[in-house]
């Protein structure tokens, strides 16, 4: 056996062994991360409402952004599921006209500030009907991954949602919805996020 080969056998090692402990830290570190939330089978969001009636109220500027972001949340907390492709958000949300009232930026960094598991993919922010300061109480984050390493773009993750991104092997990773408890008078207050996963969905409460 030449020495070329042995060597090559060994950075093959190497690299299976970083590789393995790599998975090794993500798995923890995911697991730490999930332990923060209560979890469930289902969100108390969820409702029996059409996607066209849910859509037409997101997109509704007669309506309050109280009313708005509800209509907005029901409509992903009843329909959208993690593993989506963007022929399947197309095939799910049949009208986006409603996008055009929201923000949507990428996140570089979370400094803990996010429901969404930092390793999951492209994390991203959508912020509906934000005010002059950039600043909404309705709010979904979610992240986007592809097992060929692509690192999506602000303007591609919202053609994804819009159903129109022509790369099918990008999938949403998971989402979270963070979204006021109680009337609209009392928005800021209490928040509420509810994780959507494959594992299932779980619950924090911001104070």
């Amino acid at each position: 056996m030449n020495r070329t080969f042995i060597f090559l056998l060994l950075a093959i090692a190497l690299l299976l062994g970083c590789a393995t402990e790599r998975n090794r830290v993500a798995n923890r570190n995911r697991t730490v991360f999930d332990s923060k939330f209560y979890w469930r089978k289902e969100s108390r969001l969820k409702t029996v409402a059409t996607p066209e009636r849910l859509c037409a109220m997101a997109d509704d500027p007669a309506l309050s952004r109280h009313e708005r972001g509800k209509a907005l949340f029901e409509l992903f907390a009843s329909y959208v599921k993690p593993g989506f492709t963007s022929e399947q958000m197309r095939a799910t949300l049949p009208d986006t006209r409603w996008l055009e009232a929201c923000s949507l930026v990428r996140i570089g960094a979370v400094g803990g500030a996010i429901d969404v598991e930092w390793s999951s993919g492209d994390i991203f922010c959508l912020r509906l009907c934000p005010d002059n300061e950039g600043w909404s109480d309705w709010v979904i984050d979610f992240s986007l991954t592809d097992a060929r390493g692509f690192s999506a773009r602000a303007d591609e993750a919202l053609a994804f949602l819009q159903g129109t991104l022509t790369n099918k092997q990008v999938r949403l990773a998971e989402f979270n919805l963070f979204y006021p408890i109680g009337p609209p008078i009392q928005q800021g207050n209490i928040s509420l996020s509810e994780r959507f996963t494959a594992k299932g969905v779980g619950l924090k409460v911001h104070q």
